[in-house]
């Protein structure tokens, strides 16, 4: 009969400017430097919202879980902890979040027959047990594939053991060949899934590469043009006013080439009814690209339609990137669709650079006007 779990605690232990800390974890704990955390730490390393530890019933243990993405990834016991990812926990685990070490330094789990919990010692790979979860991997597949294999290998020696014992020198050898075959496939197995495995770390590696250098692009592209519009006395007359004659909001994205020849995409600026926005687009041409849409319900849109046009992605939220970074930014296909991520048409405006550029929006027969 299984005795049901009745309390269940975890201890975390950590150092903080030389004063050494603890906290109990029972139940679901989040973990970062963001004051609404379970529990709040103060180094600068550690993510907004880092990390979370959480009891499983089922399983009679502790998982840890990222919260962070593939930036500033935390580890445990000096293994990555990869997105959507769950590694167990037992006494005497390390987990580095940045800089900032905790130490498991106790579990303690109440009802739990013939388990002592307290001093189980095993590698933090993800969970294989939940065979019912979404996201188990083709990796852990082939793992389990291989698994698989050894363990019919197992199961053939000791049947082998009889085998040889009543039968001929022929049989025998056939045995040892069938064997070598099995190894050999069970080691080619495992060599499957390591490379499998070391490509996927490499795919990651250099995304997460490439999302770091699209940042540090764009906030020295920001830097250059603070710089550009403090030795720039004549920027006044890089604006343009947009007004909207319609009986609904609007809302205006651009596309242009910003003062330090580095072509930017910004979005969004809403005008609202019988409203108008002065917004900074500090041009370099003397032309600038936008998309305009006002929207009557769902399933109604007006969108402006112009003549030359480029196609640049947006996303639903507010969104400033140069180039096409923000393909890098937003990589993966759930985080695209969560913000609605798609390519639209801007459609160019001439700007008069002798004066501030004056364009109105009008809504006309199912259609969206720029004048």
């Amino acid at each position: 009969m299984t005795t049901l779990i009745s309390q269940s605690e975890l201890t975390l232990q950590w150092e903080d400017a030389g004063e050494l800390k603890t906290h109990q974890v029972s139940g679901t704990v989040s973990i970062g430097r963001d004051p609404k955390c379970d529990l709040v730490l103060q180094d600068d390393t550690v993510s907004t919202l880092h990390v979370e530890i959480f009891f499983n019933q089922l399983q009679n243990r502790f998982f840890i879980r990222n919260l962070r993405g593939l930036q500033n990834l935390p580890t445990v016991d000096e293994v990555l902890l990869y997105p959507d990812k769950e590694f167990s926990l037992y006494k005497g685990s390390v987990i580095c979040l940045g800089k900032q070490i905790l130490k498991v330094t106790d579990i303690s789990i109440s009802g739990v027959s013939n388990v002592d919990a307290t001093n189980l010692k095993f590698s933090p790979k993800p969970d294989k047990e939940k065979k019912s979860s979404k996201d188990i991997s083709n990796n852990n597949k082939l793992w389990k594939d291989a698994t698989v294999v050894v363990t019919i290998i197992t199961s053939i020696f000791t049947l082998g053991g009889v085998i040889l014992s009543q039968n001929t020198e022929k049989q025998k050898i056939a045995f040892e060949d069938r064997k070598t075959h099995l190894q050999i496939n069970a080691e080619q197995e495992k060599l499957k899934f390591q490379v499998q495995a070391d490509k996927e770390k490499m795919m990651r590696e250099i995304l997460s590469k490439k999302q770091a250098d699209a940042e540090e692009r764009y906030y020295k592209h920001k830097a250059e043009i603070s710089t550009s519009q403090k030795e720039n006395t004549n920027l006044s007359s890089n604006k343009i006013t947009l007004k909207n004659n319609c009986d609904k909001p609007i809302r205006v994205a651009a596309n242009f080439t910003a003062l330090n020849d580095i072509e930017q995409t910004r979005g969004w600026n809403v005008i609202s009814p019988g409203g108008t926005i002065t917004p900074s687009y500090f041009a370099e041409s003397e032309t600038i690209f936008l998309y305009a849409e006002a929207t009557e319900d769902k399933d109604h849109k007006y969108e402006w339609k112009g003549e030359n046009y480029r196609e640049k992605y947006t996303i639903d939220k507010n969104f400033d990137y140069i180039a096409d970074d923000i393909t890098i930014l937003l990589s993966e296909k759930k985080e695209r669709e969560s913000n609605k991520f798609a390519l639209k048409k801007f459609y160019g405006v001439n700007l008069d650079f002798k004066r501030i550029t004056i364009k109105t929006f009008t809504c006309d027969g199912g259609s969206l006007q720029l004048s």
